[in-house]
């Protein structure tokens, strides 16, 4: 499974839609989605944001959060 699956299954055990976790986060719709369809051209900070939001952080080892 890849990181953009395990997000988008975070996200919708939590009932939330795409937009509403892009609002959560401060950034735009394209933005989230390129963080759940596994974009190469994601930022690491975005990838940061959508774990704490969705409560994830075990989605990437602690240790790359905490380095962003």
């Amino acid at each position: 499974m890849t990181l953009g699956e395990k997000i988008k299954n975070a996200r919708s055990l939590r009932g939330l839609s795409q937009i509403e976790v892009a609002n959560l986060m401060g950034v735009s719709l394209p933005t989230y989605q390129a963080v759940e369809h596994d974009r190469g051209n994601t930022v690491l900070s975005n990838i940061k944001k959508v774990c704490e939001v969705l409560d994830i952080r075990h989605c990437i080892g602690s240790d790359i959060l905490n380095e962003i």
